[in-house]
């Protein structure tokens, strides 16, 4: 990281749009292997909207997939993708939660009405691999609870797809009911999908820094 770093201060130059992209390319790469938190203090691109209070596992900031999350550079996701589905069932699991959290953001934020069905088809896509891996984790006896229940105070997408992942549960509305198990849990009340998938992703991918303390 010479470069990033004050000689005097050991603070982090503050970086642009340009910059951060660059270095989630080469983390993503391989290439940039060991980042300071305090370089992901920058880097992180913070979603001012989600309160990660409930979620220990998303504090600090030094938050690879929310910086993917929150920026919109195809390659970048696309190579995160492509990462994370070479580490096994929980990998791939992680890209189709993470897919559809994210392509339900962006349709919240398309206003032509043929981006957000786009959007909103990947999403229902994604829900369906969610369903595919799960059900193959629980043959493997690796699996999560999860599951199907319905929510009659959202008429037209009134299908919730519940999952507790080891970070917290996390749910997707959806027209359709898919593959997959009645849900016997209750909603937790918090809405918090969108730090927790994050932070499960974190959980399976590598840490992208060692040996250093904030």
């Amino acid at each position: 990281m010479h470069g990033m770093w004050s000689q005097t201060t050991q603070e982090p130059r503050k970086m642009d749009e340009n910059q951060r992209l660059g270095l989630l390319r080469s983390v993503l790469r391989g290439t940039q292997a060991a980042v300071s938190p305090r370089t992901w203090n920058h880097l992180h691109i913070h979603n001012a909207s989600a309160d990660r209070s409930d979620c220990a596992e998303t504090k600090g900031g030094e938050v690879l997939a929310e910086s993917v999350m929150n920026q919109n550079d195809g390659d970048v996701t696309k190579s995160y993708y492509a990462t994370m589905n070479t580490k096994g069932l929980p990998g791939q699991l992680a890209v189709a939660l993470f897919r559809a959290q994210k392509r339900s953001m962006a349709a919240k934020r398309y206003r032509a009405r043929k981006f957000t069905r786009g959007a909103y088809d990947v999403k229902n896509w994604s829900l369906g691999e969610v369903c595919r891996i799960l059900s193959a984790m629980t043959a493997f006896k690796s699996g999560l609870p999860w599951g199907w229940k319905r929510d009659p105070n959202t008429p037209g997408y009134q299908w919730v797809l519940y999952v507790e992942l080891p970070t917290g549960q996390c749910s997707f509305h959806s027209r359709d009911r898919l593959s997959g198990p009645d849900f016997t849990g209750k909603w937790d009340g918090k809405g918090m999908s969108a730090p927790r998938i994050c932070a499960f992703c974190d959980s399976v991918w590598e840490p992208v820094y060692k040996g250093e303390s904030k």
